[in-house]
């Protein structure tokens, strides 16, 4: 194991506290009992079913959030330990070199280990992970704020290719979050590569060293790689056990940097951020390039071209687009430039300002042109000429293009309006109702009187009221004088059946003798000859004849409308 210069005492300490904590170590594997699963089986610790795995790929894993002893894993494993997002809290024996066994986890050189989705913790260890193995990190949290040291590695790598992705590194105030060690005097003469990717954070610094030997400065830079591709760091870089040159191995081409690292860890093709994060040269411009042309296509979507703006703001609109239009052809184009004509493009379309008077017009024209069209649908109770007039100017504003100027809508607006409003209507010959009025008065008070009197049917009360609605409908719809008297002549006939009705089984008494008083002659004008018609239930005929007569007045209104346009 590396000491790091550890003498002598540390290593009486340490194998005191060994034998002072045993007995507590037996408890904590008590409790971790169960805990660990791999295929149909379950384990008491980590360590028992490590050592169950074969040489084939085996997966472990963790039940349930456990706490118990470290554990090791020698050369020629090939494991995943999954702990399902469970934390593994290292509180019992610890493992390591014979005489200090300072760690919670040991991976040693020839094995290949992924550890992933969880977290594994320790206050009594003095290293979290220390590593000679190929490992994966993946979507771990590797927590060493509580170390038992004063400036402890949360991960320490001194073999073997190791991939941090997803992951969380956290190290103790004053100590390392992980390192890049290359130790050829101890036989790890094939190096160490560490890279970072993706979201991880590294919390703390981190730091990069050799040995010190001859060997291990010559080849520092060549077998300590820490290639960070990705990622979030709080701490410095802390180097040492370099060549004379000052070369290392760290090479960077993404991430962000609390602490900006020095500009020789920058990969080629990628340079540092104000902000602290790395880009590849040119990515500026690639990512401006890119918000501008997502500008362009909204305000391509937000531009109504059948909406009339205001001059003012269409005039900004139109700037600019254009000026956004000319960078992204630009090759020489600045990020700076695009970004700033992006923001101007963006803001002058929240800009975008209707003109009410405009739309106001537009408005009241559709609704006119709507208007009219009803009229010439039906048009027939007006002149040729004021028809023509209208025609004319529906015509001329439907022609109107979608962006015509306010001033030629409300041009259009107020010819439409006018012509509508000039409308002269087809005159109705007068017609003398005299007559029918009378007809339909008398019809009435005699309906009155039979009904009063309850000796006529329902049927035959039911058939004089139709005749007189038909009479006074007539009244309203005539347009022929002829029609009026055909009229008085059908309501007559259809009262001459207004009589009452007789006893069943009776024969009626001839009359020999004259009635004691006589109807006078005014009341029975339009009933003459009455009681001697015989009912001969036939009492439609003279609705049916009125009806008809209706019928025919509109039919000969409209027909003499349509002489009258076509004059």
């Amino acid at each position: 194991m590396k000491t790091k210069k550890a003498n002598k005492l540390v290593a009486f300490m340490l194998s005191a506290t060994m034998a002072m904590t045993a007995f507590a170590a037996d408890v904590h594997a008590e409790e971790a009992s169960g805990a660990w699963k791999m295929g149909n089986n379950t384990y008491e610790t980590l360590q028992t079913a490590i050592d169950a795995a074969g040489g084939e790929a085996a997966t472990i894993e963790l039940l349930r959030d456990a706490n118990g002893n470290g554990a090791k894993v020698p050369s020629g494993k090939n494991i995943t330990i999954d702990f399902n997002q469970h934390a593994y809290d290292i509180t019992g024996d610890l493992v390591g070199s014979t005489g200090t066994a300072t760690q919670a986890l040991q991976l040693l050189k020839g094995s290949t280990v992924t550890l992933k989705n969880g977290e594994i913790k320790s206050s009594e260890a003095k290293m979290l992970v220390q590593n000679y193995a190929n490992l994966t990190i993946d979507h771990m949290k590797l927590d060493g704020s509580a170390l038992n040291a004063a400036k402890p590695y949360t991960l320490s790598n001194n073999c073997g290719n190791v991939v941090i992705k997803d992951s969380e590194l956290i190290a103790k105030a004053g100590g390392y979050s992980f390192d890049v060690y290359y130790w050829p005097t101890f036989g790890y003469t094939e190096g160490v590569t560490v890279s970072v990717e993706r979201n991880s954070v590294i919390t703390g610094d981190i730091e990069y060293d050799s040995d010190g030997s001859e060997d291990g400065k010559a080849n520092v830079a060549e077998k300590a790689k820490l290639n960070i591709k990705g990622g979030s760091f709080s701490g410095k870089f802390v180097t040492s056990g370099l060549n004379d040159d000052g070369k290392t191995g760290i090479s960077i081409s993404g991430g962000s940097f609390a602490i900006k690292p020095a500009e020789d860890y920058l990969a080629e093709g990628f340079h540092l951020n104000e902000d602290g994060s790395v880009l590849e040269d040119g990515a500026e411009e690639k990512a401006a390039l890119e918000t501008l042309k997502a500008a362009i296509a909204a305000a391509d979507t937000a531009y109504d071209e059948t909406k009339t703006y205001t001059q003012a703001s269409k005039d900004a609109f139109n700037a600019a687009y254009a000026a956004a239009k000319d960078l992204v052809d630009d090759e020489d184009a600045t990020a700076e430039a695009m970004t700033n004509a992006a923001a101007a493009l963006n803001e002058a379309v929240a800009n975008l300002e209707e003109d009410t008077a405009a739309v106001d017009a537009k408005t009241q024209l559709a609704e006119k042109i709507s208007e009219a069209e009803k009229i010439l649908k039906n048009g027939n109770a007006y002149t040729e000429d004021s028809l023509k007039a209208l025609k004319d100017a529906l015509t001329a504003a439907k022609a109107l293009a979608d962006d015509a100027d306010d001033a030629t809508v409300t041009a259009a607006l107020s010819t439409l309006s006018k012509a509508i409003e000039d409308l002269e209507p087809v005159e109705t010959p007068s017609l003398d109702l005299t007559k029918l009025n009378e007809a339909i008065e008398a019809a009435n008070k005699m309906l009155q009187e039979a009904i009063d009197s309850g000796l006529y049917a329902d049927a035959i009360i039911k058939e004089c009221k139709l005749a007189i609605k038909a009479a006074e409908t007539l009244r309203d719809s005539a347009k022929l004088q002829s029609q009026i008297d055909e009229g008085i002549k059908a309501l007559d006939e259809a009262m001459k059946n207004l009589v009452p009705n007789e006893e069943p089984g009776t024969d009626p008494e001839p009359d020999t003798e004259e009635p004691a008083t006589k109807p006078s002659d005014k009341d029975n004008a339009a009933i003459k000859n009455t009681a001697s018609t015989p009912n001969t239930g036939d009492h439609t005929t003279a609705v049916a004849s009125l009806l008809l007569l209706v019928c025919a007045g509109a039919y000969l209104g409209f027909n003499y409308k349509r002489k009258v346009n076509n004059a």
